[in-house]
């Protein structure tokens, strides 16, 4: 199982509703994904970068997913160039399903 950490910096909050919107209407994109255990969203404003956190069952099936036209299509989407890291989940805690909103 991995982790990719995907980054955007935004410009001001202008930019951060045009990338939230941006992300509500990119979910489709998620959604029964091959490989794809979990996504999350996640914000922090004080460093103005926002992203999602993808929970992968493999970092074949996550490098095969971010290749090829996957970085421009979300720099048109974003209006920025996004952050690709890849982190090895060493261990889970799953205490119960989680809802957010």
């Amino acid at each position: 199982m991995i982790v990719a950490l995907i980054t955007f910096r935004f410009d001001d909050e202008a930019h951060l509703e045009r990338m939230t919107r941006a992300a509500r209407e990119r979910r489709q994109l998620y959604e029964d994904l091959p490989g794809l255990l979990q996504k999350l969203y996640w914000l922090d404003r004080e460093r103005s970068e926002l992203g999602g956190l993808y929970v992968w069952e493999s970092r074949a099936r996550a490098e095969e997913f971010y290749s090829g036209s996957w970085r421009e299509k979300a720099t048109q989407a974003f209006g920025a160039s996004p952050g690709v890291r890849y982190l090895e989940v060493t261990d889970v805690i799953a205490n119960r399903p989680v809802a957010v909103g």
